[in-house]
């Protein structure tokens, strides 16, 4: 879409997780932020909280945006993480036909058939390798790392990333608990159990309850005696040596471009499926 359209266009961004998640509103504010610049176009916001419900509320989510959208046209959507695209494939005939889709925040996008829809977007790319290399790099004596995310569905394809790149080290372990509990916590206090800490948000304790990561990574970092490393600028300062990290808000400012783009297009075969936005290294130098 160029800057001089005047013609009024609605963009529906859907998110898979809710409002006050960290990652979420990085996304969210890079997409508003280039939304503003084109006051011809609404941008309307849903959020599906499935980091609390999964995708147990798909139906009633999809039945809500039927009624709440009765008689609006939209001309893209804007998915964000897994659950929101798994939501958009799911109910694209009924919700989104014939509309491209651009997706951000997808881990396994090549885990998609995404020729098959009119759907493009940007992987985030866990890059959980150099995030490996990092520590090795780091800590050029290590031997063994400890990795903590949840079962969430991002929780899930990490740890699989994790087993694949396990099978190639003979000289270095990842180990990861499928629960994290006072026993897993209690662990981290051995100097001699791990060499470093390597923490991925976790949203879900054992029961799959919503808990407080904030409060979850001050008990960790608290009760450690090793380094701790983070894929989020968000703990900087708290305890954590850094880490490699995606910049949600420029995924957000992409994602918007991308589908304007392709809005404006008649030819969409030039597109990729698959774009990635690259990584970002940060330090604490204290």
């Amino acid at each position: 879409m160029l800057a001089g359209d005047k013609a009024a266009k609605s963009i529906l961004l859907l998110n898979s997780y809710s409002q006050g998640y960290t990652w979420t509103d990085s996304l969210t504010n890079g997409v508003i932020r280039t939304a503003k610049l084109y006051p011809n176009i609404t941008l309307h916001i849903k959020y599906l909280n499935s980091k609390k419900f999964g995708q147990s509320r798909f139906e009633v989510e999809k039945k809500y945006l039927q009624e709440k959208y009765t008689g609006i046209s939209f001309q893209g959507v804007i998915v964000t993480d897994n659950d929101a695209l798994d939501f958009a494939i799911k109910y694209r005939d009924e919700l989104f036909p014939n509309i491209p889709v651009v997706f951000a925040g997808i881990s396994n996008p090549k885990d998609y058939h995404l020729e098959e829809y009119d759907f493009y977007g940007f992987e985030e790319n866990i890059n959980f390798e150099g995030n490996v290399e990092l520590v090795r790099r780091l800590l050029p004596q290590s031997k063994k790392i400890l990795v903590i995310t949840d079962n969430t569905t991002t929780g899930n394809i990490l740890h699989a990333k994790m087993d694949e790149i396990q099978k190639t080290m003979n000289d270095f372990t990842i180990e990861y608990p499928k629960i994290i509990d006072e026993e897993t916590i209690c662990a981290m206090s051995s100097d001699s159990q791990y060499d470093a800490i390597n923490y991925f948000t976790v949203s879900q304790d054992k029961n799959g309850e919503i808990i407080n990561n904030e409060e979850l990574f001050a008990k960790v970092r608290s009760i450690s005696n090793v380094p701790v490393f983070y894929d989020d600028i968000t703990f900087l300062g708290k305890g954590i040596i850094g880490g490699m990290y995606n910049n949600g808000a420029v995924h957000g400012t992409a994602a918007f471009h991308l589908l304007l783009k392709i809005m404006e297009s008649d030819d969409r075969t030039s597109f990729k499926h698959i774009n990635s936005c690259g990584h970002q290294f940060f330090f604490d130098q204290n």
